[in-house]
């Protein structure tokens, strides 16, 4: 079915772009950038 196919492409991506900025915010510890990338990841 393709409405599943595409259902898991969009979850990858987001998937993806949360795993980035949790990096971005742990490499960045502390400062308002990794705060804001931390509060993105979580909404």
């Amino acid at each position: 079915m393709k409405t599943c196919t595409r259902f898991a492409d969009m979850k990858a991506g987001y998937e993806r772009d949360i795993a980035f900025l949790r990096g971005h915010a742990a490499r960045h510890e502390g400062s308002t950038a990794a705060k804001a990338s931390t509060r993105h990841a979580w909404a």
